[in-house]
């Protein structure tokens, strides 16, 4: 090869749009010899330099490692086998950057702005736990609670509801929705209205029961959610009647007469308890489960409430 078929480290730089720092960089890490060397010490690069550099600068925005790239320029590995390398490290890192974008878009969207900071950090920790981890918090949130009763099997129904099936790592919109659970697993208000829940419902009341009770229930919103989807008006005849269903409900569970006194306790209680936190708590489950839509229980309750109401206000003018 003829001198005058290499040129300088200054005209490879403006060939290839590599700055010759980095190309003298290459060449001390033995990725770019120099095909010859002047007699004044000035490198001199071929065609064949500008070709294997440019392979050099894909092979970086790739993000391949100078000594990978060195590994399969000269033949000692595999390309094939280090792409599959590069795949499995890009893909963690795709991971990692897809739980960052998750939690950051989660603290992005709060009202309160004062809280982004607050909520960065537990949304961080939250979205870090192993899919053990987040039974044990889970666990830990029941027993606190009292969901599901004060028996094991009944907590352990509401674990396998949010819980089982769960992959060990979430795909956005799971974890999306576990965050946020995290959230109201930490929110002292919410625990405070499922305590509440549960007072009426203490050791008097069988499993059964509750059990019996919750199936009717879960019967009765049936009931409710075409009337809801409807704007149906609290007076209609339909709301009344499942207003005198609900009351009949209570009645039965908690062993009272369906009389003026009941009713009033149920609209006091049922005010106090229709948390539409809980609602989001079960649409977030229904997302980590892949479950249909959470349908209206808070607007369904409200209806039965502003049904309640107008009944008794009504009865005490006449």
């Amino acid at each position: 090869m003829t001198n005058d078929e290499l040129f300088s480290i200054g005209e490879l730089a403006e060939r290839t749009g590599v700055p010759v720092k980095t190309i003298r960089h290459y060449a001390d890490e033995g990725i770019l010899p120099p095909s010859a060397v002047s007699d004044a010490g000035y490198r001199r690069y071929s065609h064949e330099d500008a070709r294997r550099l440019r392979m050099v600068r894909s092979l970086r925005a790739l993000g391949f490692s100078l000594p990978a790239i060195a590994s399969m320029l000269d033949g000692t590995r595999d390309p094939a086998d280090v792409a599959a390398l590069q795949l499995d490290l890009v893909e963690t890192q795709l991971h990692a950057l897809e739980r960052q974008r998750t939690i950051l878009r989660a603290a992005a969207a709060l009202q309160d702005r004062s809280d982004v900071l607050r909520r960065l950090e537990t949304a961080y920790a939250a979205a870090s736990l192993g899919a053990a981890e987040r039974a044990h918090r889970l666990d830990r949130w029941l027993a606190r609670t009292g969901s599901g009763g004060n028996d094991d099997a009944g907590r352990g129904k509401i674990r396998s509801m949010v819980l089982d099936g769960l992959p060990v790592e979430l795909d956005e919109p799971q974890l999306e929705a576990w965050i946020r659970l995290s959230a109201l697993l930490d929110d002292g208000g919410l625990l405070d209205t499922l305590a509440a829940q549960h007072e009426p419902f203490g050791s008097d009341v069988t499993p059964e029961a509750r059990a019996a009770f919750g199936a009717q229930m879960m019967t009765l919103y049936g009931r409710l959610y075409p009337l809801v989807a409807q704007r149906v008006a609290p007076g209609d005849e339909r709301v009344r009647a499942l207003v005198d269903v609900w009351v009949g409900l209570f009645a039965k569970v908690l062993n009272r007469v369906a009389d003026p006194a009941l009713e009033r306790w149920l609209l006091a209680f049922a005010e106090r308890t229709n948390d539409p936190r809980i609602e989001r708590f079960w649409k977030d489950v229904a997302t980590l489960r892949g479950l249909p839509a959470m349908p209206p229980i808070t607007a369904a309750q409200s209806l039965l409430i502003d049904g309640l109401s107008r009944s008794l206000e009504e009865r005490s003018g006449s």
